[in-house]
């Protein structure tokens, strides 16, 4: 139960602009065993089966979360946009500690510096070029409309495994993000299909590249991470004029999540 409603928390992530999946993986220390469950699946048969019963969890939480909160989370950016991203920064925020100590390596160096810089830099100026999420195209019926579908499951599914990396913010850059959710509340099922295939090619063949330079290079991957994370919050920050109805109630409500996960259990340092 606990991996499924871990999985749920990811599902939730990924129906949500400028959150990212592999962020919530992170802050819930499921990362590391995530990206290898899908990066040596076709690799490893000697933990194939052990693999596939904790994708299983993962992939069943995942969708009760984006099949259930999917119409809550358009009326919480619609109505409470500014809440709502202060508690998503809230919670971003709250998770540093833990990251920073999830690997033993995790020093202040220049080289770490250098690609924590390049890394927040990066994302930053993405969340940047990202549209109103009012400004989708209509999407194309046909083979071609739905060949864009799985395309954009494919790149969406692919960068989500990166902290940092929103898969809802992509599929935004990529005009499709709309369509999604309207099909996941309506139940629309040859979108979701289409939608689906791509996200589960683009989700292996990503976090195989991914799970190489975890282990490989841990502390220049986990400090790109820990810039990808931060830079995150870039595209949540609503500004500091809050709407009179909310006053500062929302930046108390942000600090409040902050803080839960302060003096939460962070995870131990490892080697790997």
């Amino acid at each position: 139960m606990k991996t499924i409603l871990k999985g749920t928390s990811i599902g939730i992530a990924n129906i949500i602009p400028g959150i990212s999946g592999g962020t919530v993986a992170v802050i819930l220390n499921i990362y590391d065993q995530l990206i290898e469950s899908t990066g040596e699946f076709f690799q490893n048969k000697n933990k194939r089966k052990e693999y596939i019963i904790f994708l299983s969890k993962i992939m069943v939480g995942a969708g009760i979360g984006i099949l259930l909160f999917s119409r809550v989370i358009g009326f919480l950016l619609a109505d409470y946009v500014e809440v709502t991203s202060l508690v998503f920064i809230g919670f971003i925020l709250g998770s540093i500690p833990a990251i920073y100590k999830s690997h033993s390596g995790m020093k202040m160096s220049v080289w770490g510096i250098l690609i924590f810089c390049v890394s927040f830099i990066s994302i930053a100026m993405l969340a940047q070029l990202s549209p109103n999420t009012g400004s989708e195209v209509h999407m194309m019926t046909g083979l071609k409309g739905y060949g864009y579908l799985v395309l954009s499951g494919f790149i969406a599914a692919g960068t989500m495994v990166i902290p940092g990396v929103s898969g809802s913010m992509i599929l935004i850059l990529l005009g499709t993000y709309s369509v999604v959710i309207n099909a996941v509340s309506t139940l629309h099922v040859p979108v979701i299909l289409a939608v689906s295939l791509g996200a589960i090619v683009g989700l292996f063949v990503c976090a195989k590249s991914i799970d190489i330079c975890l282990k490989a290079y841990p502390s220049e991957a986990y400090f790109a991470i820990f810039g990808l994370i931060l830079g995150s919050t870039v595209k949540l920050w609503p500004g500091l004029v809050m709407p009179a109805q909310y006053g500062w109630g929302s930046l108390i409500i942000a600090c409040t999540m902050s803080l839960v996960f302060l003096v939460g259990r962070s995870p131990k340092k490892t080697s790997s």
